[in-house]
């Protein structure tokens, strides 16, 4: 079982760090997966054609939030040592793993919410990748407490 929650907490803790480099990347003047900086911001957040990217202090926020956050599933499968009680180290891993559950389940009903995003690029990533990633790290996230 330690090893499963070590590899769950490595695998959450790496995808979280690539999602926070990409959000850099974004704030650096990066476009992907548009092909143009104006399509970006409606197509990683949703919005009209030629919707702003949120700034970049916002952005690089962002970023830190999911930097910091691959600290958790490490720390809670005790892949990282920290001296927290167990308890507080559940309730992060469980509340940062309902995050991840609450966003990955928005997804399928945003277009219900937001009908401006129907048939856009937004709307397609959000149901094939954005969503089933988050569902994907709340079961990690979950995995990698030990037991």
């Amino acid at each position: 079982m330690a090893l499963f929650s070590s590899a769950a907490a490595i695998l959450t803790a790496g995808s979280l760090v690539a999602i926070s480099g990409l959000h850099v990347y974004w704030c650096l003047g990066g476009v992907f997966p548009a092909k143009k900086r104006e399509d970006l911001g409606p197509t990683v957040v949703g919005g009209p054609r030629g919707m702003k990217m949120p700034s970049a202090p916002i952005t690089v926020l962002v970023a830190g939030l999911f930097l910091g956050a691959g600290i958790v599933p490490l720390v809670a499968s005790g892949v990282v040592p920290f001296a927290a009680p167990a308890a507080l180290v559940k309730v992060a891993t469980l509340g940062m793993a309902g995050v991840f559950l609450a966003r990955g389940l928005y997804g399928y009903v945003d277009r219900k919410l937001r009908p401006e995003t129907v048939g856009t690029p937004f709307e397609m990533l959000n149901r094939r990748v954005y969503s089933p990633l988050c569902l994907a790290l709340a079961v990690l996230t979950v995995a990698s407490l030990s037991a």
